[in-house]
């Protein structure tokens, strides 16, 4: 629905009105005032016509959407409106947010903050357009001399910028607040080289280095008492592990008999960066997105690395997503049989030998694992019963599609616990050696092909 004149002089009053009172001047014995918006000040009536505006946007100029998010377009729609000097027409805000887009556009450097990262120098390349570099005063420990300048190594501050080209200041671990320190955990930063417009280009940098660390931990895995990486834009991250304290239930005893167990504590080592081989490894794949190949193995090896971590995870999510990557890895260009080219591609590889040689999984205990967690995948998908994937199974055996039915013994939690493990190690297995055959074919998509023929 079209914004009317008189909506728009109504919208353009309500936002001079909340930047007066943002801008108000100061009260006698008025010392302070928190910093606010616009957007604070504005009535529910002003937010309603804001959003009006937006809805006005979409029908009648929808390349802005290609340019902006809703709610972007929504705030610098209204900031733009606090700054004219009389209403203004929807084709005239329209024009202004085209023009700044326009201007918006560029090559951005920009720094994406790691948690979880040790690294034995100060910076390492990934590729010629990015770079790892360690967070200022990283093994800084409270009450010894805190330096005061980030960039205090000039050699290292100078191959940074032979390597860009450019530099940004390192990012800063920990933060002094008063008397309080903060430590963010942050211990490293990905820098990197992006186009695009200034918002969009840090979410497409910011989704690299998701992608980035999910390949690194995949081709080089951490070991068991280490914490994988990951991108810390909230802060700080966690790097400690409790077991929930707990007795056997022992009613109207105030002193119960029953032993209580406490909880074991452990504490996990960061990540040990891999070699610049292995850090170039997803950046030569952002250079060739546009091939299948490289595609597969970036959204195959997200979801196992999502469901490695699995630390926010649930059960039912963490079998989803290894299924999610063999999916992703083996889904063919022309239609057909996911689960088939699956194991094509395991038989290429014989990804499967290291677990019958080491815990016994003869060729049908393998396929009888898989289809226990496709089962499971499918239920936790699709099913209204899904949570009981989780919560433990009590609805007997489960009729699937296409006459498939999973017992009960098979989605019990140990059951499911004990098939996850294994699964999710031969898909590692497989990604590792098909990321090595795509880097040797420079991602020849007839080469991809092969590997499930």
């Amino acid at each position: 629905m079209p914004m009317t004149p008189q909506q728009m002089e109504r919208l353009w009053c309500l936002v001079r009105d909340a930047q007066a009172e943002k801008t108000r001047p100061w009260q006698p014995g008025e010392t302070s005032r928190p910093v606010t918006f616009v957007t604070d000040h504005l009535t529910k009536e002003g937010w309603k016509l804001g959003w009006h505006l937006v809805a006005a946007y979409r029908e009648q100029h929808p390349a802005l959407f290609r340019s902006y998010s809703e709610a972007d377009l929504h705030v610098q729609s209204l900031d733009l409106l606090s700054e004219a000097e009389q209403p203004a027409t929807l084709d005239d805000l329209a024009k202004a947010l085209a023009a700044k887009a326009v201007e918006d556009e560029g090559t951005w450097l920009i720094e994406v903050p790691l948690a979880n990262i040790k690294m034995e120098r100060r910076w390492a390349p990934a590729g010629s357009t990015a770079l790892v570099r360690q967070a200022w005063n990283n093994d800084w420990k409270p009450g010894e001399q805190r330096s005061l300048v980030a960039h205090n190594d000039a050699d290292d501050e100078f191959a940074i910028f032979q390597h860009l080209k450019d530099r940004l200041s390192p990012i800063t671990r920990f933060y002094m607040l008063g008397d309080a320190i903060d430590d963010t955990k942050r211990t490293a930063s990905l820098t990197l080289i992006q186009e695009g417009r200034r918002q969009i280009a840090v979410e497409q940098a910011t989704a690299k280095a998701h992608y980035a660390l999910a390949a690194w931990w995949v081709l080089s895995p951490g070991d068991w008492q280490e914490r994988p990486p990951i991108v810390s834009t909230w802060a700080p991250q966690p790097d400690q592990w409790e077991e929930p304290p707990h007795k056997r239930y022992d009613p109207d005893q105030w002193i119960s008999k029953e032993r209580s167990h406490n909880g074991a504590i452990y504490m996990y080592e960061p990540y040990a960066l891999p070699a610049d081989d292995i850090l170039a490894v997803p950046f030569a794949a952002f250079q060739k997105i546009a091939l299948r190949p490289a595609q597969a193995l970036l959204g195959s090896t997200a979801a196992l690395y999502r469901c490695e971590v699995g630390s926010g995870l649930t059960l039912s999510e963490r079998i989803s997503e290894v299924a999610r990557a063999i999916e992703r890895l083996c889904e063919p260009a022309s239609g057909g049989q996911v689960w088939s080219r699956w194991s094509r591609l395991s038989a290429h590889f014989d990804v499967w030998a290291t677990l019958e040689a080491n815990r016994g999984y003869s060729p049908s205990r393998a396929r009888e694992l898989q289809q226990r967690l496709r089962n499971a995948r499918n239920i936790s998908t699709h099913g209204a019963d899904a949570a009981l994937i989780d919560l433990g199974w009590t609805a007997g055996n489960r009729h699937l599609m296409h006459g498939h039915t999973a017992l009960a013994d098979d989605l019990a939690l140990a059951a499911l616990y004990r098939d996850l493990r294994p699964m999710v190690a031969v898909v590692g297995e497989a990604l590792k050696a098909t990321w090595h055959a795509m880097l040797d074919s420079d991602f020849s998509e007839e080469a991809f092909e092969r590997l499930f023929a």
